[in-house]
């Protein structure tokens, strides 16, 4: 398969095809054209592209009709909208319908190329998330059990079998009458099995270890493995501990529902001010208009004093939204990716046939980011590569150190170090899943904008953004429909000279 991402475009005017065939083509896209819509359904119904750039308005089949269609085909294919300022109420109907994005024409070559690039960086990304690393992880977090047909316990790991019963010797003793066990769904999952019925059965329980009495949330999973006479003889019970990784997704959780508070008192704060300035103005100048006497002029003050108020409340909302916390911390991007909450995670996406590569940088130098901080955008990204391969695939994770170009818009006083170009620490995250439709890349770190129906929030990518740009960073993304998608995340390196500055932060 070719490394090269598909690019079909569609419009029914020939200069305007053969130019943006010329400067995808310059980029290293296979191009393809369509001079009118009715071809192009036809092109994507042999082939899957991993992005449609369309015209609106076209003769015969406008780009709603051809967005519609090669969605039908391939929901996973990004679809680029090419539109006029006196059309654009119809782009607007074609993201709500799954575009991913839309262009103004006249479009400059760098915002074309831009809008392309995040369009198929985004696919790409939603397509690699499924190699198997951190063995250690899954040997720590999760223990495999070996039962015979009575449901007596013939072989365990020892790892998870402390952790659940501590001391206990349970090698030759019955699941179901071990301590903690029988409250729990392990009753009823395990029926089927031992009554000779083949198949997995899942079951998410509460377990109270017996060690120490802390509460877990357990992933079991049973599956017969060996049969005699049409009756199992042996069953395999793979326990794994969800209890960490929980608790942080709920975190998390948390903290994009304060963050997403935080969101709408800005929008409010921003939506009301104009509307009660004209209605401020409006009062002032029928006040003027009046005697001083005059019974409304009674009404009117009330309104000016109502509107003050009303002032005062959004005022305090957009205070309430500027709030945000600064401090920062010194880390090591590779610790992060290291530590027991990651190896909890990725042990979770092996279990589900995903595989993790890892090609972490020696010596990467440290970053100023709060390790919390951090933590709670990778999980989310993570989580998203989780969610694009159902069906396993492989996910690779890169950290490296690299210098700045000239068309990276870090936000805020990014230094680059004494004479050292090398200033950035990048953490890539590329899947090999479903892939995101270009058309929903434009608005992928938009508020409750998400790609998962009722499943999704639409707030843990818009977080990730916010964290990573209020600590001078970035984040690109590229995928492509059916081939995964990669995320780009980079940070500033922190220099010793401002080992001071954390310091100072944190004191405050």
């Amino acid at each position: 398969m070719s490394d090269k991402a598909k690019v079909l475009i569609v419009d029914d005017e020939e200069i305007v095809r053969l130019n943006i065939e010329r400067i995808l083509e310059a980029e290293n896209y296979i191009a393809k054209t369509a001079q009118n819509g009715a071809e192009a359904i036809q092109m994507a119904k042999r082939d899957e592209f991993d992005l449609v750039l369309t015209d609106l308005i076209m003769e015969d089949i406008d780009g709603l009709r051809v967005l519609e269609e090669v969605k039908r085909d391939w929901p996973e294919t990004v679809v680029i909208i090419i539109t006029g300022y006196g059309s654009l109420s119809s782009a607007v109907r074609a993201m709500q319908r799954g575009a991913f994005d839309y262009i103004i024409k006249p479009c400059e070559k760098e915002e074309l190329i831009m809008r392309v690039r995040n369009g198929i960086e985004k696919r790409t990304m939603e397509k690699k998330l499924l190699e198997i690393n951190k063995m250690e992880a899954i040997l720590s977090n999760i223990g495999l059990f070996i039962l015979d047909d009575k449901g007596v316990i013939t072989s365990a790991n020892s790892d998870i079998s402390k952790k659940l019963w501590g001391d206990i010797p349970i090698v030759g003793k019955k699941l179901l009458k071990l301590p903690g066990v029988a409250n729990t769904g392990l009753v009823d999952c395990l029926k089927q099995p031992l009554s000779g019925e083949e198949g997995n059965y899942r079951e998410n329980i509460k377990f109270y270890s017996q060690k120490d009495s802390s509460e877990l949330i357990l992933s079991c999973h049973l599956r017969p493995v060996s049969f005699k006479n049409g009756k199992p003889k042996s069953i395999m019970l793979v326990i794994e501990d969800l209890t960490k990784r929980t608790k942080v997704m709920q975190q998390i959780g948390q903290a994009e529902k304060l963050a997403a508070l935080g969101k709408l008192a800005a929008g409010v704060a921003h939506e009301i001010n104009n509307p009660l300035n004209i209605i401020s103005l409006d009062v002032e100048f029928l006040k003027s208009q009046i005697d001083a006497h005059s019974p409304l002029m009674e009404n009117l003050q009330s309104i000016a004093e109502e509107v003050d108020r009303i002032a005062h409340i959004v005022k305090q909302l957009r205070d309430h939204a500027k709030r945000e916390d600064s401090a920062k911390e010194k880390i090591s991007i590779n610790d992060v990716l290291n530590s027991h909450i990651f190896s909890i995670a990725f042990s979770q996406l092996i279990k589900k046939g995903i595989q993790v590569e890892f090609d972490l940088e020696e010596r990467l130098p440290p970053v100023l980011i709060p390790r919390t901080k951090i933590t709670q955008v990778l999980m989310n990204i993570i989580k998203n590569a989780e969610d694009a391969m159902p069906n396993g695939g492989t996910l690779n994770i890169y950290s490296r150190r690299i210098a700045k170009k000239k068309d990276m818009e870090l936000t805020g006083d990014v230094k680059t170090g004494s004479g050292n170009l090398k200033d950035l620490v990048e953490i890539v995250i590329e899947d090999k899943g479903i892939g995101i439709k270009k058309e929903d890349i434009k608005y992928l770190f938009e508020p409750f904008f998400t790609t998962k129906g009722f499943d999704g929030t639409g707030l843990g990518l818009f977080i990730s953004y916010s964290i990573i740009k209020s600590y001078n960073g970035m984040i690109n993304v590229s995928s492509e429909v059916g081939q995964g998608t990669t995320f780009s995340i980079i940070l500033p390196v922190a220099y010793h000279n401002q080992e001071s500055e954390v310091a100072a932060t944190e004191k405050r």
